[in-house]
């Protein structure tokens, strides 16, 4: 298995910071943040989702503003 997996369209996340939501295909746009559905942790910066991801097992998600938990590309 892989240390480091996306969030698969269809998908219900539940992360502390927002309602449960359900996995969409990616819109592309540049607003949103990442978020660690494995550890319910969502990140400022990219700088604080690498340091996250560093070490052990995590699944992904992007969270975009206008639409919510997407699937990263």
């Amino acid at each position: 298995m892989e240390r480091i997996t996306a969030a698969v369209i269809g998908q219900e996340v539940n992360l502390r910071m927002c309602e449960p939501d359900i996995v969409k295909k990616q819109c592309n746009k540049d607003e949103g943040r990442w978020a660690c559905i494995t550890h319910k942790e969502s990140f400022p910066h990219q700088f604080a989702k690498d340091t996250h991801i560093g070490a052990g097992k995590h699944v992904l998600v992007w969270i975009c503003y206008e639409h919510g938990a997407e699937a990263p590309q």
